[in-house]
């Protein structure tokens, strides 16, 4: 869950590490007396993306039905190319983000109005948890919009707060409502991670061995008898190009 949280809020332009002790938790970016962790995505490509243009280009809230959201996409696209060369193909929303869309008259018009709006509505293609839990996500494609692809994803992560819940206000969503990652394809020429390393001694009678990212074992114990699961994980997120990617808000 580390990982999944570093990577989400990377994409809304960093987080934050909360150290108490010899415990560094992670924690939203702005909490009081953390340790910020900022990506150096540029304001100008938040909110309503003004992308080095001078003015918003999400203009029109995608919650209203009558939004030129091809408009917008092209405008976001002409940007991208002076801003880094990276044309953004790729939306990543909730769906109660991507819900309105669905009775857009503008994309229904330029789709066709004898089609259904959309070119394609499938399952996202990760495999099953190790649980055997399906994924929630799922990919769109709007038959107005056929450069760009949508990807839905619902999960949701629990931030400082350890206890198991089903109650809706104790989760915050990846990604969150009425907000939109846009992205090119993917390729490590923007995006990466970078990997540290320290020496690990998996018990008494083991030698130091030099361990890099992940890494998980288990130490023995005999009161009572069993095993105490360990791991490290020394692992960043990073964005090589930081003015490639944006995160809007699309519905206000």
């Amino acid at each position: 869950h580390a990982r999944e949280f570093m990577i989400s809020r990377m994409f809304r332009g960093g987080f934050a590490i909360k150290i108490e002790g010899d415990d560094h938790y992670l924690v939203e970016s702005g909490t009081s007396g953390a340790m910020e962790v900022d990506f150096q995505i540029p304001a100008t490509h938040k909110t309503k993306l003004d992308m080095g243009t001078g003015s918003d280009i999400l203009t029109t809230s995608w919650g209203d039905s009558s939004a030129d959201i091809l408009k917008m996409l092209l405008a976001l696209d002409a940007a991208a190319e002076i801003e880094s060369g990276y044309p953004l193909r790729h939306i990543f929303m909730n769906s109660n983000t991507v819900a309105p869309l669905f009775n857009n008259s503008k994309l229904q018009a330029v789709g066709g109005t004898a089609y259904r709006i959309f070119d394609s509505f499938t399952e996202n293609e990760i495999d099953l948890s190790k649980e055997r839990i399906p994924s929630t996500g799922y990919d769109i494609q709007f038959r107005a919009l056929p450069l760009w692809r949508f990807h839905i994803y619902n999960g949701v992560l629990r931030v400082g707060n350890d206890v198991d819940s089903t109650t809706h206000s104790d989760h915050n969503r990846a990604i969150p409502d009425n907000y939109a990652i846009f992205t090119p394809d993917p390729s490590p020429e923007w995006i990466g991670g970078v990997e540290g390393s320290e020496l690990v001694r998996e018990n008494l009678m083991a030698s130091e061995s030099h361990q890099q990212g992940f890494h998980a074992w288990a130490t023995p114990f005999i009161d009572p008898p069993g095993r105490e699961l360990k791991m490290l994980d020394n692992f960043l997120p990073l964005i090589y190009i930081p003015k490639a990617v944006a995160y809007g808000q699309v519905i206000f």
